[in-house]
């Protein structure tokens, strides 16, 4: 399998290239064990309420092409609202999602940090633009234009009568005049297809039948790539059962774990925007996930995963070919805030 991939070997394309987003169907593949319940264990959104996330993303990406290397990291942190609307006369709902604080933090190879952080003004969370070299300045103002935008930006799913997703609306980006680059590759990422079949997975985190202690059955997580890549591994789950977890009280939680395998890398890429950088052989060296689900609330309290990947590369120039080889590392962690653990309005 040989995938093209697109990155800037010298510039910004560096920094944005980690941004993603996850989406995943599930699989259900029969198991034995001794039965935790009779119940189906499926995520509810009662209407008009309010609930809170924050979502830690942190990725590396080390490239090595002939003598260089380049290493970039990424710490995203999100805390993210969720309201659902009341239900229609046919018993449709809508169901909003709007960022209320988002941190980013960029590093490359040895160089200072750019960063953006929603709850502050541009100037006080970075030093003043006299310090910066024209470099630095216009790496901080293109993190900012990314961030800006889908930092104050909210996008929502509809919920029919019985619960499940058959619409979704992006975010709407028309009103920030983004440079067509830009928007084009936001427009690719938050596709209302691919954001649809990513709440689809939010609400259907195990197969649709009861489970035993023990059961297996695997789902596809996909990821869209800032540079119209699409790539996809296979998750193996495993429904462990009821067990307690620190929480602060007594709670007892449904606990599911998984490992990866089969990743594959594509280009999505429009005419004219290929990369002259690709990748093959694509493998998993480590990965894994854990997933904590509340029956009483039908909530899903915690979910985390991390996964490293390898790939051969090629880079294509004029004058001929140059091997090398690349390391990505992602790690998403998502937990249920407290209804009263942050208050972060933007007045």
């Amino acid at each position: 399998m040989r995938a093209i991939h697109r990155f800037s070997v010298r510039g910004r394309g560096t920094r944005s290239s980690a941004l993603a987003l996850g989406i995943a169907w599930l699989v259900p593949l029969a198991a034995m064990g001794r039965s935790s319940g009779q119940e189906v264990l499926r995520p509810l959104i009662e209407p008009g309420s309010t609930q809170r996330y924050e979502v830690v993303t942190e990725t590396t990406q080390i490239l090595r092409l002939g003598e260089q290397r380049w290493e970039t990291r990424t710490r995203q942190t999100l805390i993210l609202e969720r309201t659902a609307g009341e239900p229609n006369d046919a018993g449709e709902m809508w169901v909003t999602f709007q960022p209320r604080r988002l941190s980013v933090e960029v590093r490359t190879g040895e160089d200072p940090p750019i960063t953006f952080d929603s709850a502050r003004d541009l100037a006080e969370a970075e030093p003043p633009g006299e310090n910066l070299s024209e470099r630095e300045r216009g790496e901080r103002e293109g993190l900012a234009a990314v961030m800006g935008p889908l930092s104050s930006s909210s996008w929502r799913i509809r919920l029919d009568a019985d619960g499940e997703v058959v619409a979704a609306e992006p975010p709407d980006l028309r009103r920030f005049e983004l440079p067509a680059a830009l928007s084009q590759s936001l427009a690719y990422q938050l596709d209302p297809e691919h954001l649809k079949s990513q709440a689809v997975t939010e609400l259907h985190p195990f197969p649709d039948r009861p489970l035993r202690d023990g059961d297996r059955f695997r789902r596809e997580r996909v990821w869209r790539l800032a540079g119209f890549e699409r790539l996809a591994a296979i998750e193996e789950c495993r429904y462990v059962g009821a067990a307690a977890k620190d929480l602060g009280d007594a709670r007892v939680l449904h606990h599911a774990t998984w490992t990866y395998r089969q990743p594959e890398l594509t280009s999505e890429a429009p005419e004219g925007s290929e990369s002259p950088l690709s990748y093959d052989r694509v493998r998993v060296r480590r990965g894994s996930g854990d997933l904590w689900f509340d029956a009483v609330s039908r909530t899903v309290v915690e979910e985390s995963r991390s996964v490293e990947l390898t790939a051969t590369t090629t880079l294509a120039l004029d004058e001929g070919e140059i091997e090398g080889e690349v390391n990505w590392t992602l790690a998403e962690t998502r937990k249920l805030l407290a209804a009263d653990a942050l208050e972060l309005d933007r007045d």
